[in-house]
């Protein structure tokens, strides 16, 4: 053996052990969920191995000593590749895009380890003199595949790279850049091991590449900020030196107090002492917040200017009127500074000024109250947390069940907007990302400035809001009133122009049937037969403006009256058409029914979407006074229901005229209360409507209409569960 050689190996082995192993550690214990760090530090570890069995190995002479450590590091070797493409897709974001072929990758990785470690004699069957050194391994059988998945791992990790060096701009392009570069060189190297293993006389000079690897990446860490490990210095710059500013204080204190009074030095150090911890302890959150200033400014880039950014938020926020406006100002500001995606949460009891609430809803996206089953109760650990102490809370800084309740709320920070001992506010950003973000002294700078602002903004906006849900409720029963007045009015037409004369037809059929009944004549049976559908129609004529007239006369809230089930929804139309034939006549309009059999049956409050279609046809009947036709279809359907976003089988409704038509301006705002097209019209009928459809009976309704053609509402119901 070569003494050159046997310095050489030992020496590339031991730094890339040394390099290999700092690297995994510092790597991991940096951010040890993120997916890129993980699988780097395996690519580190393994790569520790594979070094460490060069190390040892390589200086020693003892043949089965140096046989075991050939296996070894080979051994080791077999996953370095397949973490390094996990490592490279990770952070190319990729890895999803790629699952199937990634799992097909690690199956046969770990099934390749497997079959050579039980048969090692089969992966490195011997070792011997070669290439200038006392030993190196030879091939087994085994062993032939070794190189060829090497390879192909390592040019699929550095082919993505390549690709990805033309996609990326900016930062993330150089990080692309210096990893390419770094694999290259390192595996390349690395790969020069293998050609003497199959007596192909090629020195593997290419081992010290791997050190390069290791001294590339750092660099790229700390010059480039991949992955983000800047700010874990920065971090751990300021808390080193904090933990030197109260050990420098504490010695200080020490020496002065032996200096002047060295006879008592002792007894007053230990009362000093004690005294001493306990204000660290209180102390040490604020020092460290205020020295962190300094290694932020000198090693992390700020995602903003906080002078700028300050005073853009306290102009954002002036002239907010309404809850609305301002969760929609917060979310594009968080959006603008980087930090996003943002959720809200408010006390149930906003509006009311009332003590602390019990449960906190949330504000989604467009900004409107939510109630997704995620709701925020004065009993959970953060809640009591951000009352005791209302600073912004840091996912890595709290203890395990407040990062459960963070986990719950896939958010990696909250800010909690306290004012004299209520919680207004708790803003919590999403820590739910491909790439987290790192909060730094200047970002804690801004929450503390954030919730000062939005304090001035919610007392502000209280008054209001109680003022809102006040007129909210007034406008709902002033609603009520007026359409429960014209109801009764139509209710008793109703009354007077069928009920009547369907109660004095069925008497007066009642009393021709007993004449006919005396006689006896060639087809009675066919009479008796017609004057008894002539008393059961009238029958149900009389007991439908029955219902509405109890319907007509009961309070607005009778909630007696209301009951839901399962029917078949032509039965309702049926009903409505009964009512308005007489009226439909009298009026020259003819009401078409075109209802499908066998629809599936829906449940409903009967009387609730009976009045819906009453009222979609009471103001065809009113658009059309020169007559028409009316066309009242049902058929079955599938569409996406509004509340759990899923196809759903149901039926369509189409109520359609040929009056004349809405215009397109007026077309939009035909649902909103008291808009109306007619002269003596209260604008409540298809408020009314879409209440009953849409909140009460969870369906859609949709309008067409054509200028001098006529207008057509489409409604969507869902089928019952059972139906």
């Amino acid at each position: 053996m070569h003494p050159e050689t046997l310095n050489y190996l030992s020496l590339s082995g031991f730094l890339i052990f040394i390099l290999s192993s700092a690297t995994c550690i510092f790597v991991l214990f940096h951010n040890p969920r993120k997916a890129t760090n993980i699988t780097w530090s395996l690519v580190n570890f393994f790569l520790a191995l594979w070094s460490l069995g060069l190390f040892l190995g390589w200086r020693t002479a003892e043949y089965d000593t140096t046989l075991f450590w050939s296996r070894w590091l080979n051994l080791s070797a077999i996953f370095i590749p397949i973490f390094l493409v996990h490592f490279v897709l990770a952070f190319l974001e990729k890895t999803k895009k790629e699952k199937k072929l990634l799992f097909l990758a690690y199956f046969i990785t770990v099934l390749y380890f497997s079959i050579a470690v039980i048969f090692p004699e089969k992966f490195v069957k011997s070792i011997s003199a070669k290439g200038g050194f006392l030993y190196y391994p030879d091939a087994g059988p085994l062993y032939y595949f070794f190189p060829v998945l090497f390879a192909g791992l390592t040019l699929w990790g550095i082919f993505e790279l390549y690709q990805a060096k033309k996609t990326f701009r900016g930062l993330k392009r150089t990080q692309v850049q210096y990893l390419f570069f770094a694999i290259l060189i390192g595996f390349s190297g690395g790969a020069t091991t293998f050609p003497l293993v199959f007596n192909i006389d090629l020195y593997p000079f290419g081992a010290i590449g791997l050190v390069v690897l290791d001294i590339i990446f750092t660099y790229t860490i700390v010059r480039h900020e991949l992955l983000d490990i800047k700010i874990f210095i920065s971090r751990g710059v300021a808390r080193l030196a904090t933990y030197f500013f109260f050990i420098t204080v504490y010695l200080s204190l020490y020496i002065l107090t032996y200096n002047i009074i060295e006879p008592y030095h002792l007894i007053f150090t230990g009362l000093i002492t004690p005294l001493f911890f306990i204000i660290a302890l209180e102390s040490y959150p604020f020092i460290r917040n205020r020295i962190q200033t300094i290694p932020d400014a000198i090693l992390v880039k700020s995602r903003y200017d906080l002078d700028k950014v300050k005073a853009g938020f306290s102009r954002n926020m002036e002239g907010i009127i309404n809850l609305e406006e301002f969760f929609a100002t917060l979310d594009s500001f968080f959006q603008r500074i980087g930090l996003y995606p943002v959720s809200f949460y408010i006390p149930d009891n906003f509006e009311e000024m009332s003590e602390t609430a019990n449960n906190y809803f949330k504000w989604d996206t467009d900004m409107k109250k939510v109630d997704d089953g995620l709701r925020l109760n004065k009993e959970m650990h953060i809640i009591q947390h951000v009352m005791d102490t209302p600073d912004a809370v840091f996912y890595d800084r709290v203890d395990k069940s407040i990062q459960e309740e963070l986990d719950l709320l896939k958010a990696d920070c909250v800010i909690p907007v306290v004012f004299k001992a209520e919680l207004l506010c708790l803003i919590a950003i999403s820590g739910d990302k491909i790439k987290p973000v790192e909060y730094t002294s200047i970002d804690e700078a801004l929450f503390l400035l954030i919730p000062n602002r939005i304090i001035r903004v919610l007392n502000r906006l209280r008054p209001y809001e109680k003022l809102q849900a006040d007129y909210e409720k007034s406008r709902k029963l002033a609603e009520e009133a007026v359409m429960h007045k014209q109801y009764t009015q139509v209710a008793l037409q109703i009354a007077h122009d069928i009920r009547n004369p369907a109660g004095a037809m069925m008497l007066l059929t009642q009393q021709a049937q007993k004449i006919i009944d005396a006689i006896e004549f060639k087809g009675k049976e066919d009479v008796m037969e017609f004057f008894e559908d002539i008393i059961y129609d009238a029958g149900r004529i009389t007991k439908t403006a029955d219902t509405y007239l109890k319907y007509a006369f009961a309070a607005p809230h009778d909630e007696t009256i209301i009951e839901k089930k399962s029917l078949d929804v032509n039965k309702l139309l049926k009903e409505v058409i009964h009512l308005f034939k007489g009226k439909g006549m009298a009026q020259q309009i003819n009401i078409v029914p075109g209802l499908q059999d066998s629809l599936p049956a829906i449940t409903c409050e009967p009387l609730r979407l009976n009045r819906a279609f009453f009222n979609l046809i009471l103001n065809a009947i009113q658009a059309m006074p020169k007559g028409g036709r009316i066309t009242v279809a049902s058929s079955g359907c599938k569409f996406i229901h509004k509340d759990t976003g899923k196809e759903c089988i149901g039926v369509k409704i189409e109520i359609e005229d040929t009056g004349p038509g809405i215009e397109e301006d007026k077309l939009k705002k035909i649902f909103d209360p008291f808009f109306t097209t007619k002269p003596d019209g209260s604008g409540l009928g298809l408020s009314i409507v879409y209440d009953i459809v849409i909140k009460m009976h969870t369906g859609i309704i949709d309008v067409e209409s054509e200028i001098g053609r006529g207008t057509k509402f489409i409604i969507y119901l869902p089928a019952s569960e059972t139906g």
